[in-house]
C-alpha cells in the first residue's frame, strides 16, 4: 500500500500488486496495522517466544481494524482528503460501509463517539495499559498544562478587571 500511496506501485511484481490492491480495497490504510502485527509476530518468532494469540488480543485487533477504517473514512469525508486508490477512500470498503451504517443509525457525531470508544477499548485490550494508568497519565498531563495556562489566565483576568475599571 505504501508503494501505491507514495509512488506508482512499480516496486512490486504483479502478484504483490494485486494482493496489495485487494487488501487496500477491503480494509484500506488499516492494512498498515496488519503489517505492523506481522512484523511483531516475526520478531517474537525470532526471539523464540510463543506465538499463540489470546482471544482478547484477537478481538482487540479486530476492533482496531474496524475503528481505524471507520475513522479514516470519516476523516476523508470531513477534510476532503483526495487520497483515493482504486476508487476507494482511505477507509476502503470496511470503513465506508461501517461509517455509513453508523451514520444512518446514530448520526455522524454518534458514529465518531462509538468509533472512538471502540478504539479506546481495543487499545486497552491489546496493550498493557489499564484505565487507571491512562487516568493517571491524563491527570499528569493536565496538571502540567494547567501550570502553564494558569499564569496566562491570571494575566487576562488582570487586564479584564483593569478595562472594566476604566470609564
Amino acid at each position: 500500500t505504501l508503494a501505491f500511496v507514495l509512488g506508482s506501485g512499480e516496486l512490486m511484481g504483479p502478484v504483490g500488486r494485486s494482493g496489495a490492491s485487494g487488501l487496500y480495497q477491503a480494509i484500506g490504510l488499516s492494512e498498515l496495522l496488519l503489517g505492523t502485527g506481522l512484523i511483531y509476530a516475526a520478531v517474537r518468532y525470532l526471539r523464540m517466544q510463543p506465538l499463540r494469540p489470546r482471544a482478547l488480543i484477537a478481538i482487540g485487533s479486530f476492533g482496531l481494524f474496524v475503528s481505524t477504517a471507520v475513522m479514516l473514512h470519516l476523516a476523508g469525508g470531513w477534510f476532503q482528503i483526495g487520497l483515493r486508490l482504486h476508487g476507494f477512500s482511505p477507509g476502503a470498503a470496511l470503513g465506508e460501509y461501517g461509517a455509513e451504517l453508523g451514520i444512518a443509525m446514530v448520526g455522524t457525531v454518534g458514529t465518531l463517539l462509538v468509533t472512538l470508544s471502540l478504539l479506546a477499548l481495543s487499545l486497552l485490550a491489546t496493550t498493557s495499559f489499564s484505565i487507571g494508568l491512562v487516568g493517571r497519565l491524563g491527570m499528569g498531563v493536565g496538571q502540567r498544562l494547567w501550570t502553564h495556562v494558569e499564569p496566562l489566565l491570571g494575566g487576562l483576568r488582570e487586564r479584564w478587571s483593569q478595562r472594566r475599571a476604566q470609564p
